[in-house]
């Protein structure tokens, strides 16, 4: 079964009851709606994903990677064998996204990874992931249990 598109499907407030604890504190909850773990912040991460969706993308972060400082983009241009406009376009994605630093070096502007933050994103990631095995939430809990099927 594909996955589903479009945003994620919400738990009427009857069935998230017989799925989870009690939320009737929630404001959310008493609209009908079971909001999910606010521990992801879901739309930051997914931006940030998104900006490594992208083979472009993901060779001018393994250029970067080999430099301590920050990089012009005609220096990343030569080093990823792409036209300067296409990587130029790129670095303003990938720092929207909060993996690049932006800094004016004299008349050019230049860029750095921002090694940290990345490691901090994906390590947090992994966390999330690990948390779900230990406490066996990794099963889905669907309201109809026609979206999911077991044997999938």
């Amino acid at each position: 079964m594909a996955p589903p598109t479009g945003p994620s499907p919400r738990l009427p407030r009857a069935a998230a009851a017989e799925a989870g604890p009690d939320t009737s504190a929630d404001p959310q909850a008493d609209a009908g709606v079971l909001e999910p773990d606010p521990g992801i912040q879901a739309e930051l991460d997914a931006e940030f994903f998104k900006a490594l969706s992208d083979p472009n993308r993901l060779r001018i972060l393994a250029c970067l990677s080999t430099y301590d400082g920050k990089v012009s983009v005609q220096d990343v241009a030569r080093c990823v064998a792409v036209h300067y406009s296409v990587v130029a376009r790129h670095l303003k994605l990938l720092a929207g996204a909060g993996l690049l630093a932006i800094e004016r070096c004299g008349k050019t502007t230049c860029y750095g990874l921002r090694r940290d933050d990345v490691v901090d994103r994906f390590t947090g990631l992994a966390a999330a992931f690990e948390a779900g095995r230990a406490t066996g939430s990794g099963t889905p809990s669907c309201a109809d249990d026609a979206c999911c099927d077991a044997t999938d």
